[in-house]
This record gives structure tokens, sequence and C-alpha cells, in this order.
């Protein structure tokens, strides 16, 4: 989907309106979160579930973090025997 919107994109004309759109109009409203004490397992199953790329760790009601597929890669390979 990233390779066709930048191809869509390569135009002047969008690379102005690219620069106009604010972040807001875009961003995901309804966003899935998990506390700080989530096992790494229950975020797979979340992200999985919800199809989604990654969960934003609130910790005393503020963003403390965000977690990631590549985080949970990373997470494996280090955990990898």
């Amino acid at each position: 989907a990233l390779g066709l919107f930048r191809k869509i994109s390569e135009s002047k004309q969008w690379d102005e309106k690219m620069k106009k759109i604010l972040v807001e109009e875009i961003m995901s409203k309804d966003v899935i979160s998990v506390s700080e004490d989530t096992t790494l397992g229950e975020a797979v199953d979340i992200m999985l579930e919800k199809n989604i790329s990654g969960l934003p760790v609130i910790k005393e009601g503020k963003i403390f973090g965000i977690i990631t597929k590549t985080d949970l890669t990373r997470a494996v390979r280090i955990l990898r025997p």
C-alpha cells in the first residue's frame, strides 16, 4: 500500500497537498492500548486479533511508549535459544 501511495504522490501537486494535511485528519481515533504490565503474548494476541501493527503503552494515564511488530520480532530473536 505504501508503494502505491508513493507512486500516486510523486507529482508536485500531491506533494503540496500532502504538506497541508493535518495528522488529526488521518490518525486513528479509537486507539487500542496496553498497560506496561501486559505480557508479550497478550500484546501479540491483541495485535493479531485487531489486525494492527502497534500498540501504545499507557502508564499512569499517559503514553509511556509503543510496542510494534518490529519490537516483537526483536524479542523473539533475543529469546530464541
